[in-house]
């Protein structure tokens, strides 16, 4: 027990302590090694205060972990005793934490926690504590499980970490919460209580039984399969072994029951032959849905010694098939099988009694060394003689097949495997496998070569040797000689060889050296074979010698004429000379050679003399000078084969000059020249003049002519690089590009386009002539990004009032035409399309500049007008109405007294009527660039002219303004309404008041 401490409740442990109240702090420590079981000790008085927020009470009982004790309490200051001893009962107060560090038994643990997780009673286990009797608890309480806490019952739990609980005696289980991935260890559980709850994760383990209500269980309940499932309804996973099944529904029955039956179905088995891999897989079979993998057992005995391992000797054996647990089916067993495994018989290898082939034996029966066996094709083979195990074939000597007496021995046998299964034969006689290994003769000795002599002298005959005779004798023998080969003749039983012997004489040619080879072979194909040269007797010969007559200088060898293949030296002799020479001679003269030829082995020494003659020779010669130029330097080239040449004199004149002007000083001026070559005579060859001419030319030139292309309007003045000194006189001249050379003139172009320049330097005393061209172009100057301004008065909506003038940019003139007159401004027009610039800076000329963008000019007001003709401002007209007409090509607007007119509507043609009396009319017309033109006219009726009254109509008349009434009676309607007055006419009337009046004619 270690920590056990109080959060904010003391804990209480009854029959550990026994104390009084009003504590002060008293602490005992108990060292590791104290016995745990049976302690008792005495905690003496200490005075110390208590600590901040510490209460009196017990405050901490701790064990640590190498099982020392640590009690740390309030008392009143005397001594206690105390003793811990194991099975006391615990009680954990609501907000405490009672921790296990260290093995434990206790009688029973009483969980008294408050409401609430933060006021739960709280128990940490990590180590293994027995509780003998039960877990009550009320409240909240948790264990905190990572070790093993072993209990009888329990009540209101809450389990999580990742330990165990284990009950010793079964437990009813009928409220409580698994979390995490607790494990639940029991003989019986019984879920049937609403506080159940559990995670995924969770397990129960069960032995005797488990029962449950018809409630859903997350947990997994791993069972025995004779464990009682009882389950009212509600799903629950379990598991028996390797089997896990999701139960749903209600059961009841032992576990292993409720898993699915695999089926498994073991309908029958075959023989097998020795050797053969066999495989029962394919006669079982099992339910769908069963995914395990079916194994096999195997036993020799129906009873008992089962094993996975599979037999492979021959006899009788027994089988199960096993369908493992998997998933959820159950494990299941077969119905016992059994079957055999058999030699394969021999007729199913062959029919006709022929299982092998022999290899090594020579001409029927004989063997030289050992005999292959080789089984038929598709099989192997084993034999007695080379252990069991089986090959492609197999090979045997004397002592392998035959006895001491010759015979096929009774212990030797074979036995056949089959490639394509391994189906293998029991062992059989070699009588019956390979019948032919009786009879044969094994020949262990190769033939023998004695008695050989040469020219009647005992020798013998070694590989390589060379054998000096005349005559050369020996003999071959073997019991079973075959053939005799010698120097390509064959000797056989037919021909020569008796009673397994054969005598052979050979005969040696002067100067021909035998290369001969004796194969002897016996009938079981073992051969001797020697290699040696046979060589005659050496024997006198004759020579002669001859050199040609040759040129002093020319290599030369004797030639001899002889059959001897002796090694030859020479010696000299010159005429008139007592003398003998080792080295050929080399110089002109008269000679002899005498040859002088060693013995051979074949020839015996001799020497022969003969004469010839060396003479001088007349040697080939040419002299050239390549063609050079002045200043360069030359070199002549003698071409000769006289050793004389590096002596040979040059001399030089100029070309048709007399031969008295040679001269060994080199010319470098231009010209032609003869170059004479001596060549002075020598041991080996004779003196020789020879000549040839050559030229010294002027200095060549190089050069380029550049003309940086110019713009339009500006100079230009081509630019000649050269190395000749004739620079200075250099002419230039032009021609467009394109034309023909006949085209080039010295005067400069001027217009736009592309131009050849042609530079011409003449030739001088040192430098020739030379020309060369380039081209080049003149192009107008790029005219800027705003190649003019508008100047003139500015109107409305980017309209001038006034002529406009073009404007060039600074640094610039402007003209109409190209190379016209330019000035700093040209006046525009609607026939100027198109304007050019000339940079102040250097006269470069733009091309034409496109207006584009054409100025809006408009410099007349609106007309306004009515038939008659203009409008005067102040103007008075007696109309029943007048027609106004307002004309300009950019009219914006039309006013009459303040009202705009629609003009689109009305044609630019208003009509405007005075009615019966006056009106004042005020109008403005206004176009885009911002004219106006403002008339105020006055329109009266037509009757106001003499101002004479028309009837029945409604007029405007002004107090105090007389008019006129025609003949007759009149009543008048004022604004007054009628006032019954008959007026008569032709007189002067007045009205009292201005207003609207109608006039009646009455009479």
């Amino acid at each position: 027990m270690k920590n056990v401490r109080t959060k904010a409740v003391s804990l209480i442990l009854s029959t550990l302590l026994a104390v009084n109240a009003g504590w002060t702090l008293l602490a005992v420590n108990v060292s590791a090694n104290t016995p745990f079981v049976s302690y008792t000790g005495s905690v003496l008085s200490v005075n110390n205060e208590l600590e901040d927020n510490e209460t009196g009470g017990f405050q901490d009982f701790d064990v640590t972990n190498d099982g020392g004790l640590k009690i740390t309490y309030y008392h009143d200051g005397s001594n206690v005793d105390h003793s811990i001893v194991q099975n006391l009962i615990f009680m954990v107060g609501s907000n405490c934490t009672l921790c296990f560090y260290t093995d434990y038994t206790t009688s029973s643990l009483a969980l008294n926690g408050g409401s609430g997780s933060s006021n739960s009673a709280t128990i940490k286990v990590q180590s293994d504590v027995y509780i003998n009797g039960s877990i009550s608890g009320m409240g909240d309480n948790e264990i905190l499980n990572y070790g093993r806490v072993h209990m009888d019952s329990f009540n209101s739990v809450y389990l999580r970490g990742n330990g165990l609980m284990t009950f010793s005696n079964g437990a009813t289980f009928p409220s409580g919460e698994i979390a995490g991935t607790g494990t639940l260890i029991a003989d019986s559980v019984t879920i049937a209580n609403d506080c159940y709850s559990d995670v995924e994760g969770s397990v129960i383990e069960v032995t005797d039984s488990f029962t449950k209500d018809n409630r859903n269980i997350n947990a997994v309940v791993k069972a025995e399969p004779d464990t009682e499932i009882v389950s009212t309804g509600g799903s629950f996973t379990l598991q028996v072994g390797d089997c896990v099944k999701k139960i749903t529904g209600a059961v009841n029955d032992e576990a292993i029951n409720l898993m699915d039956d695999p089926e498994i179905d073991f309908n029958s088995t075959f023989s097998s032959y020795y050797g053969v891999e066999y495989d029962f897989s394919s006669r079982v079979s099992t339910a769908d849905g069963y995914d395990g993998t079916i194994y096999f057992e195997y036993s020799s005995s129906p009873d008992s010694g089962f094993s996975r391992t599979k037999p492979t000797a021959v006899g009788k054996y027994y089988v199960l098939a096993y369908a493992p647990a998997s998933s959820s089916y159950r494990e299941a067993v077969s119905e016992l099988m059994d079957y055999q495994i058999l030699y394969l018989p021999l007729a199913l290898v062959s029919g006709t009694g022929n299982y092998c082939t022999l290899e090594g034996v020579v001409n029927g029966i004989y063997v030289p060394d050992k005999v292959k066996v080789v089984p038929m094709s598709g099989y192997k083979i084993a034999c007695t003689a080379e252990g069991d195990e089986f090959a492609d074939y197999v090979e045997l000597d004397r002592d392998d097949v035959q006895d001491d007496e010759g015979t096929l021995r009774d212990d030797l046998k074979f036995a056949l495997s089959r490639n394509s299964d391994g189906a293998t034969t029991e062992y059989s006689a070699a009588s019956i496998i390979a019948p032919r290994l009786a009879g044969l003769v094994f020949d262990e000795y190769e033939p023998e070569i004695y008695g050989v002599s040469a020219d009647r002298l005992e020798a013998s005959l070694e590989d390589n040797e060379t054998i000096v005779a005349d005559e050369l004798t020996f003999s071959v023998y073997d019991e079973n000689l075959a053939s005799v080969t010698v120097d390509g003749k064959t000797y056989t039983e037919d021909d020569g060889i008796e009673e397994g012997n054969v005598d052979i004489t050979l005969r040696s040619v002067v100067a021909e050296p035998r290369e001969i080879t004796v194969t002897a072979v016996d009938k079981a194909g073992k051969e001797t074979s020697v290699s040696f040269t046979l060589r005659h007797t050496p024997v006198d010969v004759d020579a002669t010698v001859y050199v040609p007559d040759t040129y002093v200088g020319e290599d030369y060898n004797p030639v001899v004429t002889t059959d001897s293949d002796g090694d030859v030296s020479f010696t000299y002799g010159e005429e008139g000379v007592n003398a003998v020479y080792l080295d050929k001679p080399t110089w002109a003269g008269n000679f002899t050679v005498t040859a002088s030829i060693a013995a051979t082995e074949n020839y015996n020494a001799t020497s022969c003399t003969g004469a010839f003659k060396i003479i001088k020779r007349t040697p080939s010669a040419s002299v050239s000078v390549p063609d050079s130029i002045i200043d360069e330097g030359f070199t002549p080239v003698l071409t000769t084969d006289s050793d004389g040449k590096r002596d040979a004199v040059f001399e030089y004149k100029p070309a048709n000059a007399p031969d008295n002007a040679y001269t060994t000083t080199k010319p470098n001026a231009k010209g032609t020249y003869t170059v004479r070559a001596t060549i002075p005579e020598t041991d080996r060859y004779f003196g020789r003049i020879c000549t040839s001419t050559f030229t010294i030319k002027v200095k060549p030139v190089t050069a380029t002519v550049a003309v940086t292309d110019p713009l339009a309007g500006t100079s230009f003045d081509p630019v000649i690089t050269t190395d000749s000194d004739g620079k200075d006189k250099t002419v230039f001249e032009y021609r467009p590009a394109g034309a023909a050379d006949t085209a080039f003139t010295t005067d400069k172009p001027t217009e736009v386009g592309s131009y050849v320049v042609r530079a011409t330097v003449p030739e001088t005393a040192v430098y020739g002539k030379v020309v060369c061209t380039s081209e080049f172009k003149i192009s107008y100057l790029a005219a800027p990004d705003k190649a003019y301004d508008m100047a003139g008065t500015a109107g409305d909506n980017d309209f001038f009032t006034s002529d406009v003038e073009l404007k060039a940019p600074d640094g610039y003139t402007i003209s109409t035409s190209f190379n016209g007159e330019y000035r700093a401004s040209v006046p525009y027009t609607d026939t100027l399309n198109a304007v050019y610039l000339k940079r102040t800076s250097d006269g470069a000329l733009t091309s034409a500049i496109a207006i584009e963008i054409r100025p809006k000019i408009d410099k007349e007001m609106p007309s306004i007008t009515d038939p008659a003709g203009s409008l005067t401002d102040g103007s008075v007209k007696y109309v029943k109405d007048l027609a106004v007409t307002v004309s300009d090509d950019n009219l914006l607007s039309l006013t009459i007294n303040g009202v705009s007119v629609d003009l689109e509507n009305a044609g630019n043609v208003v009509t405007l009527s005075p009615g019966n009396g006056i009106k004042v009319f005020k109008i403005l017309a206004v176009d885009q660039a911002g004219n106006k033109s403002a008339v105020e006219i006055t329109l009266m009726a037509e009757w106001l002219k003499d101002k004479i009254i028309p009837a029945d109509l409604l007029l405007p008349l002004e107090a105090g303004e007389g008019y006129n009434l025609s003949g007759g009676k009149w009543t008048v309607t004022g604004v007054n309404g009628e006032d019954g007055t008959v007026y008569n006419g032709g007189i002067p009337i007045y009205v009292n008041d201005s207003g609207d009046y109608t006039f009646t004619q009455v009479g």
